[in-house]
């Protein structure tokens, strides 16, 4: 075979080796985000189920109930079960958050979790990362805890 033709079929492959990749990346990144967001629809469907019931029963109480089968039954672990935290929950005027469900392994973005946020009487649920998640109850432990050595003194 002539090296001009040898030349032209290399060309030709790698051309066509090229257009397979260009079409098949984006429609790989479709199913992985297609995957990625059934799996949080899936994990947000109950959860926001038990917002409803959990919140009217706030709504009923005026403040956190000892025990949350909603949350339970949703998947969530709830936070708040201590009267202490129900005590600084009840005065508190910043987002808590109240309770959380495992962490979700998605594939486009980090671990996240599903989370219970009450902000003055509201009852919000979200998808949040875990690193950012561990933040935030790192942040909410430190300040019921300044608010107890507080009322101690």
């Amino acid at each position: 075979m002539p090296p001009d033709r040898v030349r032209q079929r290399r060309r030709r492959v790698l051309g066509m080796l090229l257009m397979l990749v260009i079409t098949a990346l984006p429609l790989f990144l479709l199913v992985m985000w297609s995957r990625d967001r059934t799996t949080v629809l899936v994990h947000l469907r109950p959860a926001r189920e038990a917002q409803a019931a959990f919140q009217s029963r706030i709504d009923h109480l005026g403040l956190l109930p000892a025990e949350a089968v909603e949350l339970d039954k949703a998947g969530l672990y709830y936070l708040f079960s201590d009267p202490g935290d129900r005590e600084y929950a009840r005065q508190c005027r910043e987002r808590l958050v109240i309770a959380h469900g495992a962490a979700i392994s998605l594939y486009l973005a980090n671990k996240s979790r599903i989370v219970m946020t009450c902000e003055k009487g509201k009852i919000e649920v979200s998808l949040m990362p875990s690193l950012e998640l561990i933040h935030l109850l790192e942040q909410q432990t430190r300040n019921i805890n300044a608010y107890f050595n507080k009322k101690t003194q």
